[in-house]
């Protein structure tokens, strides 16, 4: 569970990336790992799952025939037997954590976070379409990676996107202490690095615009060329920190003739205030049809938060086509006054008109957060028949005071699903294309679940499940990642699926 330091700066770097460095010693301990119904077993200082994988194609087939009836919005009982699976200990300590996902071209499930023991490492697992570990990919089923940089004993991956070759390409951040450096892995589709890549499967910055030594990549796409495209940011110094996009060509060779040139990247900071402090920072990432490149993330001036916009040219220029000044600033969604008022934007997807639809998290008149779900017109303006006024604030699990969320994907259908957490329980939101709640999914337009990791009866007391990402499947069902407590064993990563 999150500290109260550590909610404060969500705050300052969209919800997710500044102070990645945290100690995870001080989590609580685990003593029996949780694998989604089944108990892990060790084997020679590593993990190995009692499960049997899936890895027949045919019972993936049969497992993925389409559901024609039944509940929508509910767990998917196709999925492992259970509707989600949960790991932890794949780095021999207590704390798994699942950042992001993708789905390849053969539909399995690759996702992207960190797993900490003696140290943390960045981790990618995979997953068959059936829920199985696939045994085909890592060391069972799992990547793991430290010491790219400084000999970093700190390294996360925090967004991951799969290439034309299906191979995961993840960035994170890489350290032990400063410098900080914005780190890219490229794994090839058996999960060991792809040394086609830099020479050495990765590659990675620091003080990219200054001398702040600390570089985050948060999120990371392919465009048509192949060239791999990341978002985050990079300190100028302590008060000043720029809204960050980089890109490399496919062998990791920063594009300084095409893109931004001569840099290879382009920065901003001050979208809110050029003077007061500016901390910008991006959290999501995507090209649209033109091979423009379109950002979500927060603009932070010391005293208010704004979620932030910005589209940019195929070239890495502010493309002031796009409201006028390139950027798209969101303030006062759910009504919240004073100097403290939050807003930012966390997720971005495109749906089939060009439309970008945003989501994040915002505070209430009563100083309480929500997640809401946002629509702009191609041209950058807010799409006022979205939603009412352009908005739609979602409903809290348990009525909880405090609900992050934001990050979303839109089915075939131009549904809006959107994940999050509140009240102890990770959430997912249905909407409608005009941004209405989709009451034909869970309860009202919302699933929720809490104790994931505590279904093996094992004793623990769950405490925490939270949703940070999701994709959906041709079957239109979302795939959520995210990550579950159970106070008596720490924490896992999870992936749930859920019925269309």
């Amino acid at each position: 569970m999150r500290t109260r330091p550590r909610l404060q700066l969500l705050v300052v770097a969209s919800l997710a990336s500044i102070y990645a460095c945290e100690d995870d010693s001080s989590r609580t301990t685990a003593s029996v790992p949780a694998d989604g119904g089944t108990l892990p077993e060790r084997e020679g200082g590593t993990e190995r799952d009692a499960q049997t994988p899936l890895p027949d194609a045919s019972i993936d087939a049969a497992l993925d025939a389409p559901v024609d009836a039944g509940p929508r919005g509910a767990l998917d009982l196709t999925f492992n037997g259970k509707g989600f699976i949960a790991r932890i200990g794949s780095n021999g300590g207590t704390y798994d954590q699942a950042e992001d996902l993708a789905i390849d071209s053969l539909g399995r499930i690759v996702v992207a976070g960190s797993s900490a023991g003696s140290d943390t490492k960045a981790a990618v697992w995979r997953f068959t379409s059936a829920g199985g570990i696939d045994g085909a990919f890592g060391t069972n089923g799992v990547w793991l990676k430290d010491g790219s940089f400084a000999a970093a004993t700190y390294e996360t991956a925090r967004a991951i996107a799969i290439d034309a070759q299906d191979r995961p390409v993840v960035t994170g951040q890489s350290n032990n202490n400063a410098p900080y450096y914005m780190a890219t892995w490229r794994i090839t589709t058996a999960g060991v690095l792809d040394t086609t890549l830099a020479g050495t499967g990765f590659y990675g910055t620091t003080s990219t615009v200054g001398a702040g030594a600390y570089d985050n990549g948060a999120a990371i796409t392919v465009d048509a060329a192949g060239n791999l495209v990341v978002a985050g940011f990079s300190t100028v110094s302590a008060s000043n920190i720029d809204l960050c996009v980089w890109r490399h060509s496919a062998t990791g060779v920063l594009d300084t003739a095409g893109f931004a040139a001569p840099n290879g990247f382009f920065s901003e900071h001050g979208a809110s205030s050029p003077t007061a402090s500016p901390f910008d920072s991006a959290d999501a990432i995507v090209i649209d049809a033109t091979g423009r490149i379109v950002l979500a993330g927060t603009s932070f001036t010391g005293s208010t938060t704004k979620g932030l916009v910005v589209r940019f040219t195929a070239a890495g220029a502010i493309d002031t086509s796009f409201n006028t000044t390139g950027l798209q600033l969101i303030a006062g969604v759910g009504g919240g006054v004073g100097a403290t008022a939050f807003d930012g934007t966390n997720g971005l997807a495109l749906d089939s008109a060009g439309r970008i639809v945003v989501g994040g998290s915002t505070e209430d008149a009563a100083g309480h957060f929500r997640a809401y779900v946002t629509r702009l017109t191609p041209n950058g303006g807010i799409d006022t028949t979205f939603g009412t006024n352009g908005f739609t604030v979602l409903p809290s699990p348990k009525n909880a005071n405090v609900t992050f969320g934001g990050r979303l994907a839109i089915d075939s259908k131009g549904r809006i699903v959107v994940v999050g957490g509140g009240g102890d329980s990770m959430a997912a939101w249905r909407l409608t294309a005009n941004g209405a709640l989709d009451t034909t999914f869970g309860t009202g337009g919302l699933f929720a679940t809490t104790g994931t990791a505590s279904s093996l009866g094992d004793g623990g007391t769950p405490f925490i499940d939270n949703a940070t990402s999701v994709k959906i499947d041709s079957l239109d069902r979302p795939v959520i990642s995210g990550t579950s407590g159970n106070a008596t064993n720490g924490y896992a990563m999870a992936v749930w699926r859920l019925t269309p």
